[in-house]
């Protein structure tokens, strides 16, 4: 005798999950994914440009001090204490708050693959950047006063690319794909432009 689940499937000509949900596996690239893709594989394009030649660094570096000139010569003392305690926050506190709170709620959510994806894009990223960084030895902005405290080299920069794939792998770790998702998305941007 056929199962009442089994006849369904039968009748729809294909069997589904017990839970009705699709197979995990194999997923398609939404357009927040592919956006993210296409800006690593831009600054790696970049890297490796720079690796390839001298000429391509020194026009950067050029660019970058044209950009830096206006910002520097229109300082606002008062602004100094809070973008302190912004790179403070950003360079020390919130890779691990962040990365610890995805690693516990989906550990807590039984997430086993998310937080070990999370933990080897956080690994990944930290040997990346920093063979990267000894390799291109960029220099920070020359001429110009230092007033924070800033390790390593200009590019890449560490703690922005261990923020960048700690936010962006705890919110695919903790969020469900939909609204929340997307606004978690938006907000990430935003905290990185910050």
């Amino acid at each position: 005798m056929t199962s009442p689940t089994t006849a369904a499937g039968a009748r729809q000509g294909r069997l589904r999950r017990p839970s009705g949900e699709p197979p995990p596996l194999p997923r398609e690239l939404n357009r927040v994914a592919v956006a993210w893709l296409a800006t690593f594989v831009v600054w790696a394009v970049i890297w490796v440009w720079v690796f390839l030649a001298d000429e391509p660094a020194v026009w950067i570096t050029e660019r970058d001090l044209e950009l830096m000139r206006p910002i520097v010569e229109n300082r606002r003392g008062w602004l100094t204490p809070p973008m302190e305690w912004t790179n403070r926050i950003g360079s020390d506190w919130a890779v691990p708050i962040v990365g610890w709170s995805a690693i516990v709620i989906g550990r807590a959510t039984k997430r086993i693959r998310h937080v070990l994806l999370l933990i080897a894009s956080l690994a990944t990223v930290a040997a990346i950047s920093t063979i990267v960084g000894a390799e291109i030895l960029r220099p920070r902005p020359l001429g110009f006063t230092q007033i924070g405290e800033w390790e390593g080299f200009a590019q890449p920069s560490r703690p922005v690319a261990l923020l960048t794939t700690g936010l962006v792998a705890a919110l695919l770790t903790t969020t469900p794909t939909g609204r929340l998702r997307r606004n978690g998305n938006a907000l990430n941007a935003s905290l990185l432009v910050v």
